[in-house]
């Protein structure tokens, strides 16, 4: 799954987002909240970018931990300075990463995406 169809999925499997078109209604492209007769904008299509954005990884890593689809999630780094990340499944195992492949935005977006799995 490349970043930008990530991007899609936490917005619409976390956040509870859905996609609405450039047109009449809205000027530009957002992911909206609400049914097509009343959507309130949540985030500009082109804004919303969770795994490059750390503040949007951790707004969903938090709905996600508040709706219970997750057990708890953290980042940080260990003595050595090398990464200390996970995120914990409901009544399963942890997915954590400590080698630092990529930086802490995206793994918690493909964290919570491999948590919700049985959720989709």
């Amino acid at each position: 799954m490349t970043n930008e169809e990530l991007d899609h999925w936490i917005a619409e499997k976390v956040m509870g987002w859905h996609f609405v078109s450039a047109g009449a209604a809205h000027p530009q492209a957002a992911w909206c909240i609400g049914d097509d007769r009343d959507d309130v904008i949540a985030r500009l299509f082109y804004e919303w970018e969770p795994t490059v954005d750390i503040a949007q990884a951790i707004a969903a890593a938090t709905k996600a931990l508040e709706n219970r689809r997750i057990e708890r999630w953290f980042i940080g780094h260990s003595i050595d300075g090398m990464p200390n990340r996970g995120v914990e499944v409901l009544d399963g195992p942890v997915i954590t990463d400590s080698r630092g492949e990529m930086d802490d935005a995206e793994f918690l977006c493909r964290a919570l995406c491999i948590a919700m799995a049985g959720d989709s």
